[in-house]
């Protein structure tokens, strides 16, 4: 092919590569995903995030054609690609059924083949030469398999009842982080974990982070953002007094924010610093939990701090519930 040509080719396939860039950020950073999740909005995000590592993958196999052109090891079966909808014809293919697709008594196929033909891929071996190497020029996707996987059992969470289920807002579990004293090599424990978001701010700000968590589509979570959790009912484990940091926000349900609270403290070191969430109801309810809650956070010089009104609004799971900081030192 003479050099002009080929640099024509070579700079109509960046060009086209570029272009796509603005469309792959539009999808795989959707402004609705800085909305208050909902179960539609959740269906629609996964949906542009689909298209966008569609886009992506076509903008690699683009960038990928060019270079080898320029080293002359595109191969010939692809030399007849020239726009960005023939590759996008091609990323439909399914490689396990091209034998069926050449099948001439199969009529099913019949506009595939004939696409095929026009592209001057006429037997089987050159689909499935063309396709393998696309796949082998293929990029590194932006979201990657374990940040996909993630996000899919997190958007899974949304409109299901989960009993205490309230992830705290990134901006309350700095505050958290932040209150506790958290700094590089502090261990630290977050019962009740939920998705983790107290722990990453503690994580972010370099302690050492255990969890607890009880249900196993949350620890699966936790798991997959790299955290370390113990699977079960926090109530009901020995309290191991070696953490410099607890960090928490528990269920509410049945006071169970008091009783988490006191367990909590327990697994404190001498001098280590307990920070949690609770409902503000540990202020006045004269539930006689609650009166011997208030009667210990005295007793160790507790501190109750009120947050802000609908703090929670925005999370992941909103609720209006008001809310308040119990800060203790043991």
């Amino acid at each position: 092919m003479p050099q002009l040509t080929i640099n024509k080719r070579v700079k109509k396939f960046r060009s086209l590569a570029e272009n796509l860039q603005a469309k792959i950020d539009y999808y795989l950073k959707p402004a609705i995903t800085y909305q208050r999740p909902t179960a539609r909005r959740a269906k629609i995000t996964a949906s542009m995030q689909s298209e966008g590592l569609r886009l992506e993958q076509i903008q690699g196999w683009l960038l990928g054609m060019s270079g080898a052109i320029e080293k002359g090891i595109l191969p010939p079966v692809l030399e007849n690609i020239s726009s960005r909808s023939q590759l996008e014809f091609l990323q439909e293919i399914d490689e396990n059924r091209i034998d069926e697709i050449y099948n001439l008594n199969n009529s099913h196929f019949h506009e595939t083949l004939q696409k095929l033909i026009a592209l001057k891929l006429t037997a089987p071996d050159d689909a499935k030469e063309a396709l393998a190497f696309l796949k082998e020029i293929r990029v590194t996707p932006s979201l990657a398999p374990t940040c996909l996987k993630i996000q899919e059992l997190e958007r899974a969470l949304i409109g299901v009842q989960i009993p205490g289920f309230f992830p705290t807002p990134e901006a309350i579990a700095q505050q958290i982080v932040r209150e506790a004293g958290i700094k590089q090599g502090t261990r630290t424990l977050e019962p009740s974990a939920g998705i983790g978001n107290i722990a990453l701010a503690a994580r972010e700000a370099g302690a050492l982070v255990d969890c607890v968590e009880l249900r196993p589509q949350l620890v699966e979570i936790l798991q997959l953002k790299g955290l370390s959790v113990r699977r079960g009912d926090f109530l009901e484990m020995t309290p191991d007094a070696s953490y410099h940091a607890v960090i928490l926000n528990p269920p509410f349900e049945n006071s169970q924010d008091a009783t988490h609270i006191r367990q909590a403290y327990d697994w404190l070191v001498a001098g280590g610093k307990l920070v949690a969430i609770a409902s503000n109801a540990v202020t006045f309810n004269e539930k006689d939990v609650y009166k011997c809650f208030r009667a210990w956070l005295d007793e160790v010089g507790g501190t109750i701090e009120p947050l802000p009104d609908h703090a929670f609004l925005t999370a992941f799971r909103p609720t209006t519930v008001k809310t308040v900081m119990i800060v203790a030192v043991k």
